[in-house]
């Protein structure tokens, strides 16, 4: 029981380091990996062509996993932290994606790691009632 433990505490520290990012944090000083790196603009490149070709569908397909794990990342550090995380009742990984195509559409420049928060902080309050 001890190393599954410690596999937990490990698993969410990981997730956490990698996924959370508080305002109070600047972007030079994070360390971010995978497509959280990239522009929205890349993120609605791929959007637009993701059903003119195998290669649009293979990367929109690696976009969508990489927003499960970003929220699957961020949810257990909530739990595992105390909070509630996000429930799901509200948001669905199609929700989410058009949410993040309108707001890249809006905010080309931004980072995909950008967009990622402000979705998040956008689901608490809906979730919340706030």
């Amino acid at each position: 029981m001890l190393i599954s433990a410690y596999s937990r505490w490990l698993i969410v520290f990981v997730c956490f380091a990698i996924f959370a990012s508080p305002p109070t944090v600047k972007a030079e000083t994070m360390h971010l990996m995978g497509l959280a790196n990239l522009k929205c603009a890349d993120f609605n490149s791929v959007a637009s062509k993701r059903k003119q070709s195998e290669q649009g569908t293979l990367e929109w397909i690696e976009y969508r996993t990489y927003i499960g794990g970003y929220f699957t990342g961020f949810n257990t550090a909530q739990k595992v932290f105390g909070g509630d995380g996000m429930t799901g009742s509200k948001t669905s990984i199609e929700k989410m994606t058009r949410w993040l195509e309108a707001y890249c559409t809006d905010n080309p420049q931004h980072s995909f790691n950008r967009a990622l928060q402000t979705l998040t902080q956008s689901v608490i309050r809906i979730e919340s009632g706030s």
